[in-house]
């Protein structure tokens, strides 16, 4: 990795109105090599120069000022990067920077960038790192502005019904997940830049709220031929969320369920930093839904974390609070004791409570707090 210097806006091609963010770092023996080349061009070979350079980096969407918006954006996440490096003195070291580090990089530099910023631009913190490396970026600006747009309007029931009645057409010979995973590859590898790939088993399962494949195309085949799935049977954002002074917070799966993800991709974008958690439902994270719906359109989130932390308690909590065991508590739960405060609903299998509640029913109820607290296990 070469090190950088203060970006400076040039023209690169002469007469034609063209900006690039370059340095004299920048100018490696190659790209020196070209750009000597592409001076000694004519007015008319510098235009089909730059017009197959521009297809090349972005694709027919129409939109050139937000493809080059977003190549702006990538030039300028790198050199974000490449700053955060230089600083920890990583450079050379073959250590990857984690989207932790280099938020706290940025907030202690008072740098505008952050984990979040550069996964809008690249679609993933991985691939942001790899073509910092050297590697080549497997989309274009175009196909990812796409992506950045439609792509969580896409992800609905209707489109996991299309991609099985597109995969049932071919007369498969077997309706297993990893039958339909092959013709999707297949399908996806023809497909051109602007539309955008069909989903996976795992994606189409979340996307039709059943825990088989077998049972997503059972639905989609009965949801196309016009009958209605039981409606105990499907799974609502309401069975995966709990709402908390006026704010709507939902599990992995829940996330899942607006985004039309698997729960593992949930997980690794939680890791990448791509939307920050709010509170924690024991050892589950809980995420704003209105976050989840703004990345889903290609927006910045609005909390910034730990905004309701503390404020979820589990069965845990109660126990240690009452001084018993959670089994008593699931018991007292299901018998309505007065003896225990009831919670406000489930997130899942799990109950919680607010803890705001929770401390004003042991106020009115001091008999029954515990007299020695049991310890809890760490999270």
């Amino acid at each position: 990795m070469r090190r950088l210097a203060p970006a400076e806006r040039v023209n690169v091609w002469g007469s034609l109105p063209i900006t690039v963010a370059v340095t004299d770092a920048a100018f490696g023996p190659d790209l020196r090599t070209a750009l000597d080349a592409a001076e000694r061009l004519n007015e008319a070979d510098r235009l089909r120069l730059w017009q197959r350079l521009s297809e090349s980096l972005t694709s027919e969407s129409g939109d050139e000022v937000g493809q080059a918006h977003l190549l702006t954006e990538r030039v300028a996440a790198l050199d974000a990067l490449t700053a955060e490096y230089e600083r920890r003195g990583l450079v050379g070291s073959g250590r990857r920077l984690t989207a932790r580090d280099f938020n706290e990089g940025c907030r202690a530099t008072g740098s505008v960038w952050n984990a979040t910023r550069v996964v809008r631009a690249w679609g993933r913190w991985r691939t942001a790192l790899d073509v910092l490396h050297g590697a080549r970026a497997h989309d274009r600006i175009g196909e990812r502005a796409a992506r950045l747009t439609t792509g969580f309007a896409r992800r609905s029931r209707q489109d996991a019904r299309q991609a099985i009645a597109d995969w049932v057409a071919t007369k498969p010979q077997a309706l297993a997940n990893h039958a339909y995973d092959t013709w999707a590859k297949e399908r996806n590898a023809s497909l051109s830049p602007e539309k955008l790939p069909y989903p996976g088993s795992s994606a189409v399962r979340s996307m039709l709220g059943t825990t088989t494949f077998a049972g997503a195309v059972r639905r989609a085949v009965a949801e196309r031929d016009g009958d209605t799935p039981p409606k105990a049977a499907e799974r609502t954002i309401e069975d995966y969320s709990l709402v908390l002074d006026g704010h709507r917070l939902v599990n992995r799966i829940g996330a899942s369920l607006l985004l039309g993800w698997t729960e593992v991709a949930v997980r690794n974008a939680t890791r990448e930093g791509r939307f920050p958690v709010v509170a924690l439902l024991g050892r589950a994270s809980l995420y704003l839904a209105e976050d989840i719906e703004r990345f889903g359109k290609g927006q910045s989130p609005k909390s910034v974390g730990d905004e309701f932390a503390g404020r979820v308690q589990t069965v845990e909590n109660i126990a240690v609070l009452r001084g018993v065991s959670q089994q008593a508590i699931s018991l007292g739960i299901q018998r309505s004791s007065p003896h225990y405060p009831q919670p406000q609903g489930k997130v899942g299998r799990a109950y919680w409570w607010d803890a705001k509640k929770t401390h004003e029913w042991f106020a009115e109820h001091p008999e029954y707090a515990a007299r020695r607290k049991r310890r809890v296990r760490a999270a």
